[in-house]
């Protein structure tokens, strides 16, 4: 069932099968307004350092992994999304829309899957014919076969693979991964206050350019619920 008017489009609510053709039409009705086919999807300015092509390199695979790497794959598909690409997220089951939102992510160029059970890859295949950007996160370990078709499909329609979870469920290692760690909230004193902000450490790596590391500190989020640079303890309002 698609829903317009401002919330994402949304498609197998409940578990059970995934009806492909709904999501291979779904695929052939967005491709014609995606972004222009350059090279590179645009990332928020803060997360640049942190991908060696300073964007989302088209045929790539990203694993965002660590605790708040949700909060990451929203922050890295923001820009994108704001620039016009159609987004795809499958089998991710606490997404916020309003935390969705704060990080730049068009709701109107959204598609969510929810509960594909052991069809999720079926409805990241069908997304990726004409998606730019697809998100998912397994349910469990992926079985090899199904990653390398995924990956190969990814590559061959120039489109982004983000997956989101453990190292684990993904064997197959990612053109770039970001680990989230060591996250510390921001704004309670002694059990009062109000949260203001999430500090974390983001580390890349990867292959080709990717594999020298890279470290940065980050607000995931700020009080204003967007990915900012950590300039001092406290992230400035409304940024």
């Amino acid at each position: 069932m698609f829903v317009n008017g401002g919330s994402p489009a949304t498609l197998a609510r409940r578990p059970g099968p995934v009806d492909g053709a709904d999501l291979g039409a779904l695929a052939s009705r967005v491709r014609p307004t995606a972004a222009s086919r350059t090279r590179l999807l645009p990332v928020a300015g803060p997360l640049v350092p942190l991908l060696p092509d300073g964007g989302l390199r088209r045929g790539s695979v990203v694993h965002c992994s660590g605790e708040g790497a949700l909060s990451l794959t929203l922050a890295v598909v923001g820009a994108a999304s704001a620039a016009g690409s159609w987004c795809g997220l499958v089998g991710v089951e606490d997404l916020g829309a309003l935390a969705a939102a704060g990080y730049g992510v068009d709701l109107r160029r959204l598609v969510v899957v929810r509960a594909p059970g052991a069809q999720w890859a079926v409805a990241v295949g069908r997304l990726l014919e004409g998606v730019d950007v697809v998100a998912v996160e397994p349910p469990g370990r992926a079985r090899p076969q199904a990653v390398r078709s995924l990956v190969a499909r990814a590559r061959r329609q120039g489109a982004v693979l983000v997956v989101v979870g453990p190292r684990s469920a993904w064997p197959d290692p990612a053109d770039v991964h970001l680990v989230v760690g060591h996250p510390r909230w921001q704004g309670l004193d002694r059990g009062a206050g109000r949260l203001v902000g999430r500090r974390v450490r983001v580390e890349t790596h990867g292959r080709g350019m990717a594999c020298r590391p890279v470290a940065r500190e980050l607000w995931l989020p700020t009080d204003s619920g967007r990915v900012a640079p950590c300039t001092d303890d406290r992230p400035a309002a409304g940024t």
